[in-house]
């Protein structure tokens, strides 16, 4: 019986952690950041066209939907071009103060990759903008720095 009364308790305790941990890792994934990423990702990584519309405000929809590809919106809209392979990795100095209750947000972005047989380093910065609970990109911002 004392080994029952010490179980429960103990179970209880890790079903509610593990309950916690499963919350906070949906939120991880609805991020400015994470959208931005998974944005850029599906242009220049992965050709996803409908991908990177779904994680576009409907005004960058209309604009990239003029474009019909990936390649043209990597090359007119974010003006940077790239063969192969494309790393990218969030600037995150950006993130200071508690963003839960934000509805908007700008994200810079380091992208490194090739483009003809040079490496390209470039900074771009993303206005986001939170609607219906899903951050979307909003515009997309040259690097300030050149």
């Amino acid at each position: 019986m004392k080994k029952l009364a010490v179980l429960i308790p103990f179970l209880i305790f890790v079903l509610t952690a593990c309950e916690k941990i499963k919350s906070s890792g949906e939120q991880v994934n609805n991020t400015a950041d994470m959208s931005a990423l998974i944005f850029f990702d599906s242009i220049y990584n992965k050709n996803d066209f409908r991908t990177a519309l779904n994680h576009a405000s409907p005004r960058m929809q209309r604009l990239m939907k003029s474009y019909h590809t990936s390649t043209n919106v990597a090359r007119h809209i974010i003006n940077l071009r790239y063969d192969g392979e494309v790393y990218m990795e969030i600037d995150a100095g950006d993130s200071v103060g508690r963003l839960e209750y934000a509805t908007k947000q700008n994200v810079s972005i380091f992208f490194t990759g090739n483009y003809q047989g040079n490496v390209i380093d470039e900074l771009r910065t993303v206005k986001m903008v939170k609607e219906d609970g899903k951050w979307v990109v909003d515009s997309i911002m040259a690097d300030k720095f050149r």
